[in-house]
């Protein structure tokens, strides 16, 4: 029964990576730290048919090192992620949204989470590299400035040893997420903040390092302006500025704050693909330090690792259309 769903997900992620690869190279801007890990915002598309209107979300990013809420999830070789989303508007403000997310190891032999936590120890599988595979479902709605983004979701790993090395990092949960635009626009000008508040329940299994099935609340802004152009091409710089809190067992021993993260982050669109939807390239540089007491345990157990503070970089093509 694992065996054939461990299958199934196999070929649902490579079906979303064709897809996702048809007519040009894309890629994601994380999940949010979630999924962004972060997830791009899916975009409305304007039409004169009465009916839903239906936007796709694409996107590939390569970065040097996986984190996720500060426990490090693979510090060798390289961390390739790819997503596909699917927004249906089903009336004004008000959309149903879907998704597929999947995160692949360019390394998974010898020592460190590539070993431990990426499936080199788990025979016959052939998943070796295939790290995680997420999926959601869920809506959108917006009132005014305030957008509100509720969806379950599940973590996968389709090399099926998160239970053994992790003790059931596979998880179920709920998130919703809040952003406000335009904040401050009177005070700042150009500088939009972007913040944004994040919650996640877990329902079952584990996100978090903790014991218990707990919250994670994510809180953070993402201020953004245009620095300059380069023949005519805007060029925006954005610096992401995160705080990961949990309640209830979230994180180790109960402790709250799970890490502080900042980066800086440069975007521009890319015009010769307008043809086929909206595309920009990104790249950046972001530094996440967790907490030693509430990640310490695992990323000194699974990823081998004792310092929590860690700097990835990653560049990424995402699209629209």
């Amino acid at each position: 029964m694992r065996e054939a769903l461990t299958r199934s997900l196999f070929k649902a992620a490579a079906l979303v990576a064709v897809l996702s690869l048809v007519g040009a190279v894309y890629a994601q801007e994380e999940v949010e730290f979630e999924k962004v890990e972060e997830e791009p915002e899916m975009e409305m598309k304007s039409t004169d048919d009465p009916g839903p209107k239906i936007s796709t979300s694409v996107g590939i990013k390569l970065l040097s090192e996986r984190n996720s809420r500060g426990m490090i999830l693979e510090d060798q070789g390289m961390d390739w992620q790819a997503l596909l989303g699917v927004n249906v508007e089903i009336v004004e403000n008000f959309s149903i949204t879907s998704g597929v997310w999947l995160d692949i190891h360019s390394y998974n032999g010898g020592g460190g989470p590539s070993a431990e936590a990426a499936g080199a120890g788990t025979a016959n599988t052939g998943l070796d590299s295939f790290y995680e595979f997420d999926w959601w479902i869920g809506f959108n709605l917006k009132v005014d400035k305030l957008n509100i983004t509720a969806y379950y979701e599940e973590f996968l790993n389709p090399a099926d040893d998160f239970a053994s090395q992790t003790g059931g990092f596979e998880s179920r949960h709920v998130q919703t997420v809040f952003t406000y635009d335009g904040l401050l626009d009177d005070v700042y000008g150009d500088i939009d903040l972007k913040p944004y508040v994040r919650i996640l329940w877990e329902a079952a299994g584990k996100a978090g390092p903790g014991r218990d099935q707990g919250e994670y609340v994510e809180i953070g802004i993402a201020p953004s302006t245009q620095i300059t152009d380069i023949d005519g091409v805007p060029i925006t710089m954005t610096v992401p500025v995160t705080v990961g809190l949990g309640f209830d067992g979230f994180y180790e021993g109960n402790t709250h704050l799970g890490f502080v993260a900042v980066g800086v982050h440069f975007s521009m669109p890319l015009g010769f693909l307008s043809d086929y939807g909206s595309w920009s390239l990104s790249t950046g540089v972001d530094m996440i330090d967790g907490n030693d007491s509430a990640v310490g345990n695992f990323n000194t157990n699974v990823a081998g690792q004792t310092n929590d503070t860690r700097v990835i970089a990653s560049i990424g093509l995402s699209g629209s259309f």
